[in-house]
């Protein structure tokens, strides 16, 4: 199984930072994928990027090239995209927190995988705040978001929130990117032997 991550936006989109401009989604996202990269590398599982630089391509590129990946696998694939999330796009702080993860609309093989992340999650860091949907029985939300629509199982995952001073403070923590890193690789071993 190959697992395809996808680091968010690029220094060349507008916004995407807290007030402060301490966080940069680009920035801290790339962080985080290159060090979960290099964590799926240790165990020997077989992964790939979407982006290698910090500008942002285009949604367009990023499902191309997520199912030009996918193919080399017959689609035994997931895509891990990774982001911060806001509540506001005004440039202030917010109170909303926490962790949430999403996938394509209906039930399909993503909110399996999207379970397994968001338990590990929740088990790892058990003082977080979490977000759900749990209408449908699972816990991820549900949308059609361009980077979703690929061909093989995707999630994208909203870490914390980047306009929060809260979130912000353990976004940036190396704590937090330590295990958060830990999570996902847990993850990923987990559904790998699924």
């Amino acid at each position: 199984m190959k697992i395809i991550l996808d680091p968010a936006h690029g220094i060349n989109t507008s916004g995407k930072r807290s007030p402060d401009g301490r966080l940069r989604e680009y920035e801290w996202s790339r962080e985080i994928v290159n060090r979960l990269s290099d964590k799926l590398n240790e165990l020997g599982i077989d992964n790939a990027l979407t982006v290698s630089t910090e500008y942002e391509p285009g949604l367009r590129y990023r499902v191309i090239k997520t199912n030009q990946l996918a193919s080399l696998v017959n689609n035994d694939a997931l895509l891990i995209s990774i982001h911060c999330n806001a509540a506001g796009a005004d440039g202030k702080w917010h109170n909303a927190r926490g962790f949430s993860i999403w996938t394509s609309r209906g039930q399909t093989k993503s909110d399996n995988y999207a379970e397994i992340i968001f338990n590990e999650f929740e088990k790892t860091f058990p003082e977080i705040p979490v977000r759900s949907d749990t209408t449908d029985g699972d816990h991820d939300y549900e949308s059609n978001f361009a980077v979703l629509m690929c061909t093989c199982p995707a999630v994208l995952i909203e870490t914390l929130f980047q306009d929060n001073k809260e979130d912000v403070e353990l976004l940036l923590s190396e704590d937090f990117k330590t295990g958060f890193v830990e999570c996902l690789a847990n993850s990923v071993q987990l559904i790998v032997n699924s």
